[in-house]
């Protein structure tokens, strides 16, 4: 055994031969007190193998527990960064929530004022479908009223064309008994040479009888006028 290791035995050998005998629990021990169980395992059985034992024992332990020291270390960096992301994604929620909010509110809003609107559109449509109701009913009356002019023209037309009819009847009618006037001025000149007006402008005077009234007459005076208000 070396001075070292030798020092070492005794240090621990008087560490140990100071504590106390009671009966030890090894499922509770910490890290310190099963080092100082194997100081008395090391001084009991005077074996330095159970020392160099528990020296790799330890440094394995250390290396595992460096190891997972750096996983822990890892995982409670993940874990930050992951409460990060929460912290930043529960942040956008919110965020979410509350312009999904406010667009309900909007739509909200505007589907208030869009059902105003169609009410009042409705309104309007309906007092219109009263107006082309009232106008319908105007314009089947004035075409009736169109219905009993043309009626009314209709008659007034064919009792025009009767009067004209009547008019062409009588100019023939008068024009033959101008002719027939003519003729009788004609003949009664030739006749009856002592009158000294044509038979038309014809005067009867009578100087043998002065108790009758002077009469005086002009036929063709009267046909003229008579011609003259059917031309009218």
């Amino acid at each position: 055994m070396s001075k070292e290791a030798n020092t070492k035995f005794t240090t621990r050998t008087t560490r140990h031969n100071k504590g106390n005998k009671a009966d030890i629990i090894f499922e509770t021990l910490t890290l310190k007190e099963i080092d100082v169980e194997f100081d008395k395992l090391v001084t009991k059985h005077q074996n330095e193998s159970i020392f160099a034992l528990y020296q790799r024992t330890k440094q394995i332990y250390n290396t595992i527990e460096l190891e997972l020291n750096k996983k822990i270390n890892k995982f409670e960096e993940e874990a930050r960064s992951m409460q990060l992301k929460i912290f930043s994604d529960k942040k956008r929620i919110k965020e979410l929530v509350e312009e999904n909010e406010y667009q309900i509110n909007s739509y909200e809003e505007e589907e208030v004022k869009t059902k105003q609107e169609l009410k009042g559109l409705k309104e309007i449509i309906k007092n219109k479908e009263n107006d082309l109701n009232e106008s319908k009913i105007k314009i089947e009356q004035l075409d009736n009223k169109v219905k009993d002019f043309l009626v009314q023209r209709d008659i007034v037309e064919k009792n025009c064309r009767k009067v004209q009819k009547e008019n062409e009847e009588m100019k023939i009618a008068l024009k033959a008994l101008q002719e027939t006037v003519n003729n009788m001025e004609n003949k009664s000149q030739i006749i009856n040479p002592y009158y000294k007006t044509p038979y038309n402008e014809l005067v009867y005077n009578s100087e043998h009888d002065d108790d009758e009234e002077e009469s005086s007459f002009t036929f063709s005076s009267v046909c003229s006028l008579s011609m003259s208000s059917i031309d009218n």
